[in-house]
């Protein structure tokens, strides 16, 4: 989930711009995700940061991230998403392939019988 675009900034604001982040001027037209604290940014520049490191990974200086995480740091990884959280439901998939399987196991299992019953039955 990226604030402010399909989840909240976590005052709450649905919207990209903030007022941490409102004098950067910030473009929409490249999309380079930043993670800091818990929350990941459209962009460094979203994140309120005043630059990047030399390297260009790390957002350095970040109003919005130090509003709302409270870090003194208040830098972001540059090109990378935050994790989710743990409280996630577990994924399904394990689920859905075992049933996959039983269903194509027992379709096949019935397959083979019911050729060589049709084969018996043609006269030569």
């Amino acid at each position: 989930n990226v604030a402010g675009l399909n989840s909240n900034y976590p005052d709450g604001s649905p919207e990209l711009v903030q007022p941490c982040n409102a004098n950067c001027t910030c473009s929409t037209q490249n999309f380079a995700p930043a993670c800091g604290g818990t929350t990941t940014y459209f962009s460094p520049c979203f994140a309120g940061c005043s630059g990047l490191s030399e390297d260009g990974t790390k957002g350095i200086d970040c109003a919005c991230v130090r509003l709302f995480s409270g870090n003194v740091s208040s830098e972001v990884t540059a090109g990378a998403y935050c994790p989710e959280s743990s409280d996630c439901p577990p994924s399904t998939l394990g689920i859905f392939l075992f049933l996959l399987f039983l269903v194509m196991f027992f379709t096949f299992l019935n397959n083979t019988p019911a050729q060589i019953s049709l084969l018996r039955a043609v006269p030569l």
